[in-house]
């Protein structure tokens, strides 16, 4: 296996962090809220969405553990493979005293004060890039809790995709499983998305009679203007990203006051909505379930992010964030619409009736979609990447092997002058995040490599769109149906079971730290990012939801 993906060591705040995780929760799924859940009352559809939230936050939380765990055992096995040297059930990974002894590949200290600055080892609180400029390690030992402290093995330096993960952690068969499921849920949201864009800006220019030509054009300026964005890594959308959540809250908002304006106005239209109507749950599964996706982009998003031991609430926050301005625009428009609300809910704002806002309405799904469709074209590409890799390490004549990274640099080399590495070392000591290692000489073959898997998961969506559009296929009946089953595994299925079985791996490869109580399939005690979910139980539950959500898409397939 590679031993783990790396950029260009470029990194961002928290506060961007969190508008990524935003951005790619509120897709378009926000603008079929509304009506799905008006289907199944007041009460219901509230409970719905509050359940959708946690339990796809609880499956956050398990992707969040398992790439901690994919880091620390990434960098020990490095370590044992370039040293000869192999632990020993009472040789620690970090030590008590003020020197973190991590793999036997070295000390970490800066003086004797790492520790109680929280400054060694990249997880303390408040450790930024470099340590923040080594001048705020100090916030480290106060922040507490887990997430705090040194960093050490666990924390997350390496982008560890859920390829990777799934290659570590499963067997053949689990590994099969995961990339048909991967595979069919970002490809078929991929065409969807290059088919609906061009598609909505044919409508909004051409209502009646468009020329053939309209849906080439657009798609080519579609192309021509987001394509490129997924050549680079997250970092590089950045500027993307924060317009696009600034209309996005700016139209989702006009929404809500407009509803608001109308109830008041024209009185609440809530003859016929339920408060709790349990048949209504096939359809509430099937339109509703995914609202909350966002759980095979994290390794990309979270990766880059400066001050790790925020990742908690920088996730907390952006589903909680998430989760109101659902439950107020459900409301919202549900009192003012009440059965007679649309899908999407712009189409009740129509230009006709509320002029030049509802035309800027009409196309906040193409900025929505716009804005997403890089971060799932370069997961997409990410984890592309480790499939080729694992089918030819040795690249071949059109694919140049994938460039020999180091998981982890050591502290002098981990130092830069103005952010391009992500919280490590307290000033001193620290395990760098920019931990590539690339000859000069391979650069050009890497850089060919990331064109050639970049079109690999581009072209393809593009060019089925075109196919299904100039041949009168419906594309989203076309992927839809395999995508909300395949969504089930990549939100539920396969997080719980990385979750599970990187405890099990980890806590067998690493006994440091383990006492007699300690349970097998409990996150190790080291792990600063381990799930507060700690309980099997909670494995065991997010597989039966599974299960639960597969059985009521497919009755929503077939009745509805």
């Amino acid at each position: 296996m590679a031993a783990g993906h790396h950029d260009d060591g470029s990194t961002y705040s928290p506060r961007i962090a969190f508008i990524y995780v935003f951005n790619l929760i509120v897709g378009t799924g926000a603008l079929a809220l509304p009506s799905v859940l008006t289907t199944g009352g007041w009460v219901l559809g509230t409970l719905f969405l509050l359940l959708v939230a946690f339990t796809s936050f609880v499956g956050v939380t398990f992707m969040i553990e398992s790439m901690a765990a994919a880091n620390a055992l990434s960098h020990i096995r490095h370590a044992q493979s370039q040293d000869g040297h192999y632990l020993s059930d009472t040789e620690p990974l970090i030590s008590d005293g003020e020197t973190s002894v991590i793999a036997g590949g070295g000390s970490e200290s800066d003086g004797g004060s790492a520790r109680a600055g929280g400054g060694g080892g990249g997880g303390g609180g408040g450790s930024g890039a470099g340590g923040e400029r080594g001048g705020r390690g100090a916030e480290g030992s106060s922040s507490g809790g887990v997430g705090s402290g040194v960093g050490g093995p666990f924390e997350i330096v390496q982008r560890m995709e859920m390829a990777q993960m799934a290659d570590m952690f499963f067997g053949d068969w689990g590994r099969i499983f995961f990339y048909i499921a991967l595979i069919l849920y970002l490809f078929g949201d991929a065409a969807i998305y290059c088919t609906f864009v061009p598609r909505s800006l044919v409508a909004f220019f051409f209502p009646e009679n468009p020329p053939p030509w309209a849906f080439d054009a657009f798609l080519t300026l579609f192309v021509a203007v987001i394509v490129p964005f997924c050549f680079f890594d997250f970092q590089k959308t950045k500027p993307l990203q924060i317009v696009t959540m600034v209309i996005r809250n700016a139209a989702i908002s006009t929404m809500i006051i407009i509803a608001a304006w109308v109830a008041y106005n024209e009185g609440p239209r809530t003859t016929g909505v339920p408060n709790f109507r349990i048949g209504a749950l096939p359809n509430l599964f099937g339109g509703a379930v995914y609202a909350f996706m966002c759980h095979h982009s994290l390794p990309g998003i979270i990766t880059p992010m400066r001050e790790k031991a925020f990742i908690p609430r920088v996730l907390l926050s952006a589903f909680l964030g998430v989760f109101l301005l659902y439950l107020l625009l459900f409301l919202s428009c549900g009192i003012a619409f009440g059965v007679g609300a649309e899908d999407p809910i712009t189409f009740n704002f129509s230009p006709a009736k509320f002029g030049w806002i509802g035309d800027l309405l009409f196309l906040f799904p193409v900025v929505t979609l716009s804005s997403n469709y890089p971060m799932l074209t370069i997961t997409l590409r990410n984890n592309l990447d480790t499939l080729l890799t694992l089918l030819f390490p040795k690249g071949s004549s059109l694919l140049p092997a994938a460039p020999a990274f180091s998981p982890r640099l050591p502290p002098r080399a981990s130092r830069f002058s103005d952010g391009p590495v992500g919280g490590s070392g307290g000033g001193g000591g620290g395990i760098g995040e920019k931990a590539l290692r690339v000859p000069a000489k391979e650069k050009k073959g890497a850089a060919w490599r990331r064109v050639f898997v970049t079109l690999l998961a581009t072209v393809p969506p593009i060019a089925c769109c075109v196919i299904a559009e100039h041949n009168g296929v419906n594309v989203n009946s076309l992927v839809g149906a395999t995508g909300a089953y395949a969504g089930a595994a990549v939100m539920f299925i396969i997080p719980a079971c990385l979750v599970y079985r990187s405890r099990c791996i980890l806590n067998q490869e690493l006994p440091q730290g383990l006492d007699d109580s300690a349970r097998r399939y409990e996150p190790h005690p080291l792990n600063q990012h381990a799930s507060p979910f700690r309980s099997p139980s909670w494995v065991t539950s997010l597989v039966l939801l599974a299960i639960l959500v597969i059985g009521f898409i497919s009755i929503d397939e077939i009745l509805y």
